[in-house]
């Protein structure tokens, strides 16, 4: 019986040391796109998953030749730009990264700039 008890006393203190975790996520919409941003917060790093997706026809994007997005927030930012030589079918971007950081703000809004072609959408992000 002893030996269960502090079994199950390693168990917790495990499970307990690996949610010292917090993930925050953000979302926000303009005519043509689609933001996701996750965020995942350690003591010993920050993460950051940022999707795009375009709502409309993919097509579309073709035409455009490329897409460039940005997006701000208080502590960081994160751009890239993609050429659409070879454009996914579903439409989604993907961008990720990560800091030695664990300093993040949860209660913040999330700037989004996108550009493609001739044009250029700004919308924000939000809990």
């Amino acid at each position: 019986m002893k030996g269960w008890s502090i079994t199950a006393f390693f168990a917790l203190l495990l499970l307990c040391s690996c949610s010292n975790q917090e993930r925050y996520i953000y979302e926000g919409d303009s005519e043509h796109w689609h933001g996701e941003l996750e965020v995942n917060v350690t003591e010993k790093e920050t993460t950051k998953d940022f999707a795009l997706i375009f709502n409309k026809d993919v097509e579309e994007l073709g035409e455009a030749g490329y897409v460039e997005y940005e997006y701000e927030m208080n502590t960081s930012t994160g751009n890239g730009e993609i050429t659409l030589e070879h454009t996914p079918e579903n439409g989604t971007f993907t961008h990720h990264s990560g800091s030695s950081s664990s300093v993040f703000t949860s209660d913040q809004t999330i700037r989004v700039t996108v550009r493609w072609g001739e044009n250029k959408e700004e919308f924000v992000l939000k809990k």
